[in-house]
């Protein structure tokens, strides 16, 4: 019975499509370790559809973009006649990875993730990464931080990341979508570089925000300093941001009429520190309510100190006229 299992696996182990695009191998050290399994298994099937088609940038095509901006680092490789593999990182957020299509031919399901060694390189290994879900329309494949940063280290050490599923429009048809590493390394110098520049917060932290005030003060704290230099590196870089909306608000220990003054000398502060990094006056609102809208109670110190404040909105340009 033991010899009848180890000839099974041996057949299994030299399984090859008969057009050769896919070796599966399914052995005991898979069988040990479930998700291995599943994956050999999901390949060994894919392995008896017709020869794949495959999108990959031939190595003369091969390409690697960085773009930058305040808030976004984005690298991406074009895969000719599928759209775009790309790595991607917002401000105040960890990596991530995508798959973009405008013609998407994967069928949802799940796909399997390999890394392919080059043939050259006897010291590189072809690896399984396992099982990644597939998904409809323009975006088939979307990898949180932990998988997107393995697929970096993979391109980085010169393998290919390769995604294998069946595709919807054919029974029995398999497709792969892959990566190459040609001219990975001094395109990920450049994203370096974006990153160390990366605004530390994200514009849902940027788009509302306040500073507190000490009571009866108008004085800029420490901590408020900390916050508007923060903005005002953001407001310098950004290329769509219409206006700043600074409104200064009071608690109510004082009349109306004094209350209103200080709003208005708080609003003042915060906008004249602002233009003191460089930012346009023309691109400040001021405006100063007294009491007039608390978000806390005013009946305790706690919600006195939160009615203290100068709130920031930032309006950006409406998208269609964005400078990009």
């Amino acid at each position: 019975m033991a010899l009848k299992k180890q000839m099974h696996q041996r057949r299994i182990e030299n399984i090859f499509t008969t057009r050769g695009f896919l070796k599966a191998r399914i052995g005991v050290h898979h069988a040990l370790h479930p998700a291995r399994w599943l994956v050999g298994c999901l390949m060994l099937l894919l392995s008896s559809y017709a020869l794949a088609v495959t999108f990959h940038p031939r190595m003369d095509e091969a390409l690697w973009e960085t773009d930058s901006a305040v808030l976004r680092c984005q690298l991406s490789q074009p895969i000719p006649a599928f759209g775009s593999a790309v790595f991607e990182q917002n401000a105040g957020q960890a990596l991530r990875f995508y798959l973009y299509s405008p013609a998407n031919p994967l069928a949802k399901g799940q796909a399997v993730l390999t890394s392919q060694a080059p043939r050259w390189n006897p010291d590189l290994a072809d690896d399984e990464l396992g099982l990644v879900n597939v998904l409809e329309g323009s975006h088939p494949v979307e990898l949180e931080s932990a998988m997107a940063n393995r697929l970096v280290a993979e391109l980085y050490a010169g393998k290919s990341p390769r995604f294998l599923r069946r595709a919807w429009y054919a029974q029995g048809q398999a497709v792969e979508v892959a990566m190459s590493s040609v001219a990975f390394r001094s395109a990920y110098v450049e994203y370096q570089q974006c990153l160390s520049a990366l605004s530390p917060v994200g514009f849902d932290q940027l788009e509302r925000s306040r500073v507190q005030f000490d009571s009866d003060k108008a004085a800029i704290t420490s901590k408020a300093q900390e916050w508007l230099n923060t903005m005002a590196d953001y407001l310098s870089r950004a290329t769509d941001v219409e206006q700043l909306f600074i409104d200064g608000h009071t608690d109510n220990t004082h009349n109306t009429s004094y209350n209103s003054e200080l709003s208005r000398r708080r609003a003042e502060a915060v906008a004249d520190y602002l233009a003191s990094k460089g930012i346009s006056r023309n691109q400040l609102t001021v405006r100063f309510h007294g009491e007039r809208f608390p978000v806390s109670p005013n009946t305790s110190v706690a919600g006195k100190a939160d009615n203290r404040r100068v709130t920031l909105r930032v309006e950006r340009v409406p998208q269609p006229i964005a400078r990009r």
